[in-house]
């Protein structure tokens, strides 16, 4: 898709931002804007954040997501940091709950392998004295409310969180509305191309011919950023970003109550209220194709139960599917575009998109409407040397 040097007159008042992309990092990027004074507008699909917002599981766990120390484990701890005082703003603002949760996350290993690997994140934790316990089987039970089948102690981080992210987009989406941020959903999705004039964007045009003038855009449409950007970039050492497909699961456990978050080599399983569990999650490159497979299905039910034996009679009651935008070298894009003033992307942000939303937001804010916020790494920035040696997440494409 080209760019368009010209647009027709619009009668819609054009905002200072135009945000592409609805889910967590649009909407906490829109936010941050709209709470610095800018005006800002949010295009998104028929359906938004389903890509991959209200389908994450919703831990946040940087230590545990990064493989080694660099610039995505630094931002990471920042957001970690800036999530307390984040969420409470949004509750406060909306009266809502978005399940938010600093009761840490149990670790454990089934294999040899496993165990080396959580005593080399326990050595990184406390290097950074970060808190953590090492815990027998038996001194587990206690804290996640039912024992665990594994052969080695477990690794507590205590300063791990963890949130529902359907319960969290609900927040944004009313959040978003008390503030005054205007949203398209659905209307002329999917954007078709950028609109510029002197070497600047002025705009986008939607595949039904809508053109919403804007100043500024920001390209947070998670695993489908790259398939909007000009083609004059094509060739160019932009991290191409692409759809990681994620299967989860519901079980219902009727008398069981999953008091925190548990991940194994396997599987992870996070607390859904009082007798419900998430057990995730696959990782598949089927491009954009969204599935729901029984061979996940039966994969992820029988992964949880092996973990947590007590959740052995549990029932599968939702099955579904996400696309996570996963970049290669495991690292997010984030930044201005050169030669397009006015132009920002953020996205690539793999399974991380609700850990690093806080930061993001900030951090995007700051660079195209100024204040306070994170600088954003050059290894973020959208043309940077791509390398494998990232310092990402290990399960990154």
């Amino acid at each position: 898709m080209g760019m368009n040097d010209g647009h027709p007159a619009n009668a819609r008042p054009t905002p200072d931002v135009l945000v592409v992309g609805g889910g967590v990092v649009g909407l906490s990027i829109a936010l941050a804007c709209r709470q610095r004074g800018s005006t800002v507008l949010v295009l998104d699909r028929p359906n938004p954040g389903m890509a991959a917002s209200r389908a994450a599981a919703g831990m946040l766990s940087p230590l545990a997501e990064a493989s080694e120390e660099g610039p995505f484990l630094e931002a990471g701890l920042d957001s970690l940091g800036r999530y307390p005082a984040w969420i409470a703003n949004l509750e406060e603002m909306t009266g809502l709950s978005t399940g938010f949760n600093m009761r840490g996350k149990v670790k454990v290993a089934q294999t040899e392998s496993g165990r080396a690997r959580l005593r080399a994140l326990a050595d990184r934790m406390s290097a950074r004295q970060l808190p953590f316990s090492w815990l027998t089987p038996a001194e587990v039970v206690p804290l996640v409310g039912t024992p665990i089948e594994t052969p080695h102690p477990a690794l507590f981080l205590e300063r791990d969180y963890f949130l529902d992210p359907r319960r969290l987009m609900a927040v944004l989406d009313v959040a978003a509305d008390r503030l005054g941020v205007e949203r398209l959903v659905g209307s002329g999705w999917p954007m078709q191309s950028l609109v510029e004039a002197e070497g600047r964007v002025v705009g986008i045009r939607c595949e039904d011919g809508t053109f919403l003038s804007a100043p500024r855009v920001v390209l947070a449409a998670g695993a489908w950023t790259s398939a909007l950007l000009p083609l004059r970039f094509t060739g160019r050492p932009i991290p191409t970003i692409r759809p990681v497909l994620g299967q989860a699961i519901h079980l219902d456990t009727p008398g069981l109550g999953l008091r925190t978050a548990v991940e194994s080599e396997e599987v992870y399983l996070v607390p859904r209220g009082p007798h419900r569990i998430l057990a995730g999650a696959t990782l598949e490159d089927r491009g954009f194709a969204i599935v729901h497979t029984d061979e996940a299905r039966t994969q992820l039910r029988d992964r949880a139960t092996q973990l947590v034996p007590a959740a052995r009679g549990a029932t599968v009651s939702e099955h579904w599917s996400g696309l996570r935008p996963g970049t290669r070298d495991a690292l997010p894009v984030i930044g201005t575009m050169p030669s397009i003033e006015g132009l920002t992307l953020a996205s690539g942000h793999f399974r991380n998109g609700l850990l690093l939303a806080p930061w993001t937001g900030a951090a995007v804010a700051r660079l195209i409407v100024g204040g306070e916020g994170p600088e954003i790494p050059a290894s973020f920035h959208p043309i940077r040397p791509l390398s494998l040696d990232s310092g990402g997440h290990p399960d990154a494409p």
